[in-house]
């Protein structure tokens, strides 16, 4: 194992940092104890009071996981559940918000295999709102050197969760290419930064994105009668985040999504709203908007004043202008679309043609979106795989009314 793990590491010409990480964390043996970690440990499920961590380790290895805050080292209530599989979950609780805590994953002599620290989400209350940067990009797990660049270039900016807008393993999103092209690639992000996916449509052609599921521990709060993970929501700190299986038929998102939907955004206690789904609704690119979308999904958003939504999808970066419906309005009176799926897959180009629903096109570029959360303003800011900064925007809340005249719904044939 020692051996494929390097020379997987040289083929794909990763730094000599990532390299290590991977071997200490990425599926080979400590050199502190004879047994192996696994797929992970990956963070997820953060908030105020805690949070789980997800690793696969041999059945009955005898693991185990403390956790400590990490200016006092005082521990916290853990439990720890391992499936048939060997993936191991490990539940953190009684935390407070918004603190660091240090986490241990032990063998059965309880020796440390690997330690990390983390940072429990914000209390959702704190006035003023604690301010925070989380990272949002897709289409990405070719397991190339794009990817890779892509992934070190995350890891300088520390983000406190990153949210995936589908198509997380190309071709087909089996289970057997995760370690190469999930894992490893983002080995030194997954332990402290939980990570929220979507499923993208390479996600489905795997049992409609089983595997997908099947590693990843995400909120089971989604519409009645759907795949439990597929849909769900999650507040952090001051902000509200929405991910949706857009893969589903025009009949089942207008009857089945759309009503669940409206009912998790009239809640208007969040600071911010922000949605992630794959298919993008607005793009001038290889795939163009996803029209399905526009009769009932968009109006939903709009009447609960959604600040941002995130896709992917077609393989550049695009960010509208403020919109209602299909029209143009000004700032903090409108819903701000991003495609984000620039990272890792073949590149697109825009299309000569322009649409005026589009603010920036940048195709042919690596990037990815961070995203920095304040009482104020949302600012965006597309970083590619270089450390440049091709875009930057700043996104206000909406103005306190919107006006009829601005209500209209999209026209399917414009």
């Amino acid at each position: 194992m020692l051996d494929s793990f390097v020379m997987n590491a040289i083929r794909l010409k990763l730094p000599w940092a990532i390299t290590l990480a991977l071997l200490a964390v990425g599926g080979c043996r400590d050199s502190r104890s004879s047994e192996p970690i696994s797929r992970g440990p990956m963070v997820q499920m953060m908030s105020p009071t805690g949070f789980s961590v997800v690793w696969t380790a041999p059945l009955n290895s005898g693991q185990s996981i403390e956790a400590v805050y990490s200016d006092s080292n005082d521990k916290l209530p853990t439990k720890i559940e391992q499936d048939s599989a060997g993936r191991q979950t490990a539940t953190v609780t009684e935390a407070k918000p918004d603190s660091e805590i240090t986490y241990r994953i032990l063998d059965r002599d309880k020796k440390t295999l690997v330690e990390h620290r983390v940072r429990t989400a914000p209390d959702p209350a704190a006035d003023p709102p604690t301010a925070f940067s989380f990272i949002a990009f897709g289409d990405s797990g070719m397991g190339n050197e794009a990817q890779n660049q892509v992934a070190a270039r995350m890891n300088e900016y520390k983000p406190r969760l990153i949210v995936h807008t589908g198509d997380l393993i190309y071709p087909d999103g089996e289970a057997s290419d995760y370690p190469l092209k999930f894992y490893q690639p983002y080995a030194e992000l997954l332990p402290a930064s939980p990570f929220y996916p979507t499923v993208g449509n390479h996600d489905y052609h795997s049992n409609q994105g089983g595997p997908l599921f099947d590693d990843f521990v995400l909120p089971r709060n989604g519409p009645a009668g759907q795949t439990p993970e597929r849909h769900y929501w999650f507040d952090y700190g001051c902000v509200r985040f929405v991910a949706l299986d857009s893969n589903l038929s025009k009949s089942e998102i207008d009857q089945r999504i759309v009503p669940w939907l409206d009912e998790v955004l009239s809640d208007d206690s969040p600071r911010w709203k922000i949605i992630v789904f794959h298919h993008p609704v607005w793009s001038n690119a290889h795939y163009g908007p996803t029209r399905k979308l526009w009769d009932n999904f968009v109006p939903c958003l709009e009447k609960h004043r959604v600040n941002l939504v995130l896709n992917g999808h077609d393989h550049l970066y695009e960010r509208t202008h403020p919109l209602v419906g299909q029209e143009i309005v000004e700032p903090g009176k409108g819903v701000v679309y991003i495609t984000t799926g620039a990272g890792g897959a073949k590149l697109y180009e825009p299309r000569s043609a322009e649409m005026k629903q589009l603010d920036v096109a940048i195709g042919g570029t690596y990037s990815f979106t961070v995203i920095d959360v304040t009482a104020d303003a949302l600012t965006t800011k597309q970083i590619d795989a270089a450390g440049k900064v091709i875009d930057e925007y700043a996104i206000p809340r909406w103005a306190p009314a919107l006006s009829t005249a601005q209500s209209g719904t999209a026209d399917e044939n414009s």
